[in-house]
């Protein structure tokens, strides 16, 4: 019995419908069973097959936090130090995790999945639709292994990120273009009307999408003459300080910004510190989570004596990398910024809140040091130098006076 195209569609729309929400339902399921193991015994996580279950884990856990529409695109890297405190030697910050689909939860939500899902299943559907209506003849043996291919990479996605790597998405992109190009010209079968409307719909969608994707990079494609000069100095090897720092506010790139924070930061002079400080400035608006970057902002305040500022930011680094202080050492950051308020409180003659705040340094620069910080030559010499000072002022019979301080222990992981 041959179906027309209208009951074939009646037929097929509601399996799409059902078969998308049954792979969500799997997804979660599965994703639930598998990882809510895997997230208690992280701490013991060792081989390398265990530490990519991790990752996925990781990504389960961000989802949790907003799982209707996730955390926005690239929550997923800069959310990691958050929830991920080393592994043995390895101290680096994944940005994808170990499975597209949980990457996509984390980022995008049970509404990103559901899209995804969908558009698997409905061209699933269609390509089914094309082939009762019209015959084996108008699919060619090249679409037919596009769309094996496709299928091996849907089922890889489960265990890998191949869809977040540029040249992976590029071949994803050109074997979809192949399966489609013999797919859509005739979707003509189903009604001029249908077809008109889909040519009216990608032409609609080619101008958003174009328009949009050159509005986001209008600074960057202004900025593209310094770009082209910077890239000379590079070859040549004469690139400046000065130089990076044009590029870096013509056209902020959170990697620029920071290389440039970075080379400013080991001046000594003012204006070397002005200019870190409007650096660091762009650079945590572009990244709130980057922990170096927070850091090093609430460093140079420290510098500039802008204390009751730099609060803020050593609080938010500790909120976002404090499981990380082997790597990022934001508590020794924090014992700096008391040793400096200890120091102006000295010169002003506040001898009492200067052994407090002294006292509270000495107790942020312990903490790093247990937790590992990898500088720990550096913890030692501050531990060393804050207990000279310490038995210096007790030994004068001063007395602790108490003073409002960052309430840094509340935040540790």
């Amino acid at each position: 019995m041959k179906f027309s195209q209208g009951e074939e569609k009646r037929k097929i729309r509601p399996w799409v419908a059902v078969f998308s929400l049954g792979l969500v339902c799997v997804a979660l399921g599965g994703g639930w069973l598998a990882f809510d193991s895997i997230l208690s015994k992280r701490g013991a996580i060792e081989v390398s097959l265990m530490g990519r279950l991790g990752m996925a884990g990781i990504a389960f856990d961000v989802w949790k936090d907003s799982p209707l529409v996730g955390n926005g695109a690239y929550s997923y890297s800069y959310l990691f130090p958050k929830n991920f405190a080393g592994l043995r030697g390895w101290y680096g910050d994944a940005k994808m995790a170990h499975s597209d689909y949980l990457q996509i939860m984390a980022e995008y939500g049970l509404v990103g999945l559901g899209v995804v899902f969908f558009l698997i299943v409905s061209f699933s559907a269609q390509v089914l639709m094309l082939r009762s209506a019209s015959g084996r003849e108008n699919l060619s043996w090249i679409s037919y292994s596009f769309v094996g291919i496709l299928v091996a990479e849907v089922v890889r996605a489960v265990f890998d990120f191949n869809l977040h790597i540029a040249p992976n998405l590029i071949l994803f992109s050109l074997i979809a273009g192949g399966v489609c190009e013999r797919v859509l010209p005739n979707s003509r079968l189903f009604g001029k009307v249908a077809w008109s409307s889909q040519r009216v719909i990608y032409t609609i969608m080619l101008i958003a999408v174009g328009t949009g994707g050159i509005y986001s990079v209008r600074r960057e494609l202004a900025a593209i003459p310094i770009w082209l000069e910077v890239e000379r100095a590079k070859s040549s090897r004469t690139v400046s300080l000065s130089m990076l720092r044009e590029y870096s506010l013509a056209a902020p790139s959170h990697q620029v910004l920071r290389q440039t924070g970075r080379e400013l930061l080991k001046k000594n002079d003012i204006v070397s510190l002005q200019q870190a400080t409007e650096i660091y400035r762009i650079a945590v608006r572009l990244h709130p989570y980057d922990g170096e970057g927070l850091a090093n902002y609430a460093s140079c305040l420290d510098r500039a004596g802008q204390f009751s500022n730099a609060e803020e930011y050593h609080l938010r680094a500790i909120d976002a990398v404090g499981r990380r202080e082997n790597k990022y050492g934001v508590l020794y950051g924090v014992g700096w910024h008391l040793v400096r308020r200890g120091e102006e409180a000295s010169q002003a003659r506040r001898t009492g809140e200067a052994l407090f705040l002294y006292q509270a340094a000495k107790a942020a620069f312990g903490e790093s040091y247990k937790r590992n910080f990898s500088r720990k030559k550096l913890n030692r010499e501050m531990l060393d130098w804050v207990n000279q000072r310490i038995q210096f002022l007790e030994g004068a019979r001063i007395e602790p006076v108490e003073v409002e301080i960052l309430d840094w222990e509340s935040m540790l992981p």
